[in-house]
């Protein structure tokens, strides 16, 4: 009942899977590359980030995430809300990759390098993500119209 003329029927499947993807590459890449600075740093903490990797990346067999990823999301707000969120990431990973590029004896220091490479592989991934998140939405549009059609 509150669904306007326009968008009624629209579900946003593609939006959904594409966005649930990036989020997911966002997280694998933290665990993964944190799991690995740890252990060279000689932190064991660094097994535990990898096996949260793992997990991640074995989610998608699980049932739950196989019904969640079948169902499209009707609601008005979801774009805005993805969208929202992955500018979000891209100004809190920028800012922190910004602040220790400023640091002009960064490159001394191993890990600080490899911070750059955490902070960075995940900026870049954030733009990557919207820019396909957008792409989604304009296909979501656009399978809309040809079926009203």
């Amino acid at each position: 009942m509150n669904d306007n003329s326009d968008s009624a029927g629209l579900t946003y499947l593609n939006l959904k899977r594409v966005s649930t993807l990036g989020f997911i590459a966002i997280l694998v890449w933290f665990s993964i590359v944190a799991g690995i600075m740890f252990l060279l740093s000689g932190d064991s903490i660094g097994w535990i980030s990898l096996a949260i990797g793992i997990v991640i990346i074995a989610s998608p067999i699980s049932n739950p995430f196989r019904r969640y990823w079948r169902t499209g999301n009707s609601a008005k707000t979801f774009p805005i809300i993805t969208f929202a969120a992955n500018v979000i990431l891209i100004i809190i990973y920028g800012n922190v990759l910004l602040t220790l590029l400023s640091d002009p004896y960064i490159y001394y220091n191993d890990q600080n390098t490899f911070s750059v490479y955490l902070w960075g592989g995940a900026t870049i991934l954030s733009i990557i993500a919207l820019l396909a998140n957008i792409g989604a939405l304009v296909v979501d549009r656009r399978d809309l119209t040809h079926e009203s059609v």
